[in-house]
């Protein structure tokens, strides 16, 4: 196996591919009648919960998870508190916004009433971590998982960290479940790579009709939210069962996908091993720069209507994708800024045993 103090490239390069994929579908334009929404929701069908599923993989030691979950927590209240400044006062449509930001204790306090953008990952993660503990001595722990996503979907919680957390929590037991196997045992019931990508093409051909059908009859039609399983389909079905079998498809598209992306990548260092590695500082500092460029930039292009404006879009989006992926990658980068965040919470804030 290759590896680098014991790191697998493996699931680095799965991280590096997972976030390239993060930063580019918050660069499309996914505005009304983008022909962009139905590939941004196929992806974010199994992006993000392919992050919670490596996450509860790497959970084996469970003090140590719990443990560093605090630094999680730290880093949460951070990028939420800058996303409340930066997004919430629109200095993102305007630098001149900056003059109406109003420093107070509400401010400070906003982070731990709710996220704001990008921020949500880091709060379910945290919360995932602790709960992992006691969680996992559950007995069929996995099904009662799925037993749970489903009642949170069927149950209105005010609270979108604590619902997004119960819709996740398949992914991070099914991960956990998995740390049993190392790469090796795992790499054999992976699929043929030609195979893979066929099997995804296939599948998004096949998801392009459901996506067109939902859109068409649910008002007010949220693209993010359907893709993470979270939708309200009474205003499609008029029955509760239809929404237990959303819910249960859902899983299972999910699933598939994940098992046919996780085909797709090897173990061999490579430029999305870096990429991998760093993944958590390019989620951190991404949303700054994805916001601005497509509000000023990548919209308008949409907006347009021509088919080549849209897919100068696209260029554009992919070309910025693999620039800030690889600044926000940098070593130097993450040393005088995630580290020593990281560094302040474990020196201050955790309990030293």
């Amino acid at each position: 196996m290759q590896t680098i103090k014991n790191r697998t490239f493996y699931f680095d390069n799965l991280k590096g591919l997972l976030i390239i994929l993060v930063v580019l579908f918050h660069l499309v334009p996914t505005i009304s009648g983008s022909p962009f929404q139905v590939l941004y929701s196929f992806v974010f069908m199994f992006h993000m919960p392919f992050f919670i599923l490596i996450s509860g993989y790497f959970s084996k030691n469970r003090e140590k998870q719990a443990r560093n979950a605090i630094s999680l927590l730290f880093l949460y209240y951070i990028l939420s508190l800058l996303f409340y400044i930066f997004k919430g006062n629109d200095i993102y449509i305007d630098i001149n916004n900056i003059k109406n930001i109003e420093i107070s204790y509400e401010l400070f306090l906003r982070p731990f009433i709710g996220h704001n953008y990008t921020s949500w990952y880091l709060a379910v993660l945290f919360l995932l971590r602790i709960i992992c503990p006691c969680f996992t001595n559950i007995k069929y722990y996995p099904f009662f998982a799925f037993i749970t996503a489903i009642a949170a979907s069927l149950i209105e919680i005010d609270q979108y960290n604590i619902r997004r957390t119960l819709m996740l929590l398949p992914f991070f037991s099914i991960g956990f479940l998995l740390n049993k196997y190392n790469y090796n045992e795992l790499k054999k019931k992976l699929l043929n790579k030609k195979i893979a990508i066929i099997s995804t093409i296939i599948l998004f051909i096949l998801f392009i009709p459901l996506f067109i059908t939902l859109k068409n009859n649910i008002n007010n039609f949220d693209v993010a939210l359907f893709s993470m399983g979270d939708v309200n389909l009474d205003m499609f079905f008029s029955r509760k069962r239809y929404f237990v079998i959303y819910d249960i498809f859902y899983y299972l598209l999910s699933f598939l996908l994940i098992y046919i992306i996780a085909s797709l990548v090897n173990n061999k260092n490579n430029i999305l091993t870096k990429l991998g590695k760093n993944s958590l500082s390019i989620y951190f500092f991404h949303g700054f720069f994805t916001l601005p460029i497509r509000y000023h930039i990548l919209n308008p292009l949409v907006k347009t209507g021509q088919v080549s404006m849209i897919m100068l879009a696209f260029i554009i989006a992919l070309i910025t994708t693999l620039i800030l992926v690889f600044i926000f990658s940098r070593d130097t980068l993450i040393k005088y800024t995630i580290d020593p965040l990281e560094n302040f919470s474990k020196k201050f804030i955790i309990k030293k045993d």
